[in-house]
């Protein structure tokens, strides 16, 4: 398999506009193993809707993101918890523990580069459940889990507040990464435009040539790691400078 790197570079600020999907497997597919359980993830007849829409998606609007947009959306935006709580969760295994066919973050990607914003909770959620596509996509599928949880007993309230657990913890983390990558991009980082770790079996958030920048809303510092680094040795690990990760929204350098 063949692919050119496609990321256009904006040559006033000299940080990326456009990333594709073809330059994701063209940097991250160098070894026997990523190269397998890409082949496979494309193969696998049950995931053809995820593989479509992933391997169709380019990352423009995530680059034209400014401060004003972050706080725009911070400041208007409805609690994506409401009165859900961990131990809704956790009195639900099959919420607590559910992993739909489109992850999250590739549903929060697709939304960001189609409808041209970073949503509010109140946007992001009517897509999922009150749109003709955001159904198809996960809200019919939660519909039916909560059917099935109900099933078992429980109250369709307490398995709607620990479904809304999940949802409002995957917003809220999709809006730290969106500010994390503004922040890493300014500073010349070619950003992923999702998490790819199905796709490359790399997990990771953005990236400088081949190496990886592993972000997670629990760690803000982040991590360099190479993807593929010299066989039998560990991956060197570089921290990032912690005001580039940081989830707030200071200008400071």
């Amino acid at each position: 398999m063949s692919h050119e790197p496609q990321t256009w570079t904006d040559e006033r600020s000299n940080w990326p506009t456009v990333t594709t999907a073809e330059e994701v497997v063209a940097t991250f597919q160098v070894t026997s193993a990523t190269i397998s359980k890409y082949d496979s993830w494309r193969a696998d007849k049950s995931r053809a809707q995820v593989v479509e829409l992933v391997s169709s998606h380019t990352t423009v609007e995530l680059y034209r993101l400014t401060l004003d947009d972050v706080r725009r959306v911070c400041g208007s935006t409805s609690h994506a918890l409401a009165d859900a709580s961990r131990e809704d969760a956790e009195r639900v295994p099959k919420a607590r523990d559910w992993y739909p066919r489109f992850a999250f973050t590739h549903l929060m990607h697709h939304y960001l580069e189609q409808q041209k914003e970073l949503p509010t909770w109140q946007k992001i959620s009517r897509f999922f459940f009150r749109s003709d596509e955001g159904v198809d996509l996960i809200g019919r599928e939660t519909r039916e889990l909560v059917a099935r949880i109900v099933q078992d007993g429980v109250t369709e309230q307490l398995a709607d507040r620990a479904l809304q657990w999940r949802f409002g913890n995957a917003y809220y983390s999709f809006c730290v990464k969106c500010s994390r990558l503004w922040r890493c991009a300014r500073k010349g980082l070619t950003c992923a435009c999702t998490h790819w770790p199905t796709l490359c079996s790399v997990w990771t958030d953005g990236w400088m040539t081949r190496s990886s920048v592993f972000g997670s809303p629990m760690k803000t510092s982040g991590v360099i790691r190479a993807s593929n680094p010299p066989a039998g040795r560990n991956a060197p690990a570089i921290s990032l400078p912690m005001h580039w990760c940081r989830s707030g929204t200071s200008t400071s350098n």
